[in-house]
């Protein structure tokens, strides 16, 4: 199903991998490429043919191939996609954003 990003997150990958189904997304889903980078599915172009290649792709694999990035996908959930991380990242972001307003002469605050 498509997917909409919700607080950053997109939900609809993020349920499939969970539950160990790979996926098919574009790249503003996954723009560093973490989805096949763990053998857990497909970055495609966001047009017809780069999506219809993409299922093809899925509906001709074997039960193994997708059995395994199946297993990859829940495994890239449970060890990407956590609370700790997501809160690094959002504190890391937060701190740029601070250090980037201080340094142009507003304060941490404003």
């Amino acid at each position: 199903q498509p997917s909409r990003w919700e607080a950053g997150v997109p939900l609809a990958v993020l349920e499939a991998l969970c539950v160990g189904r790979p996926c098919v997304v574009s790249r503003a889903a996954d723009p560093t490429c973490t989805i096949p980078g763990h053998r857990a599915g497909l970055v495609v172009e966001p047009t017809v043919a780069g999506v219809a290649e993409a299922l093809h792709r899925m509906a001709t694999a074997g039960n193994q191939t997708l059995a395994d990035e199946g297993r990859q996908a829940a495994v890239l959930a449970r060890t990407e996609f956590t609370w700790p991380k997501a809160a690094r990242t959002l504190t890391e972001a937060y701190a740029r954003y601070a250090a980037r307003g201080a340094g142009e002469g507003r304060s941490a605050t404003t």
